[in-house]
């Protein structure tokens, strides 16, 4: 299922929502270019990451901290 690039937030069904939220969350599982990823290759684990919300404020703060 796609979201139509027309449509606005408000328009979306629950499912269409969900969807937005899985890609947002995860995008490399959805086609999303790991040169997209605003985390690529952590410190601590080696993995790409996609941080949102408070989360990029937490790393930021970590890795200052690090160093």
């Amino acid at each position: 299922m796609k979201v139509p690039t027309n449509m606005r937030a408000g328009e979306c069904n629950e499912e269409q929502k969900e969807l937005l939220k899985d890609i947002i969350t995860n995008p490399l599982k959805h086609g999303v270019p790991r040169w997209f990823i605003n985390r690529q290759r952590d410190i601590n684990d080696g993995e790409d990451q996609h941080l949102t919300s408070t989360m990029v404020d937490t790393v930021l703060r970590q890795d200052l901290e690090r160093w």
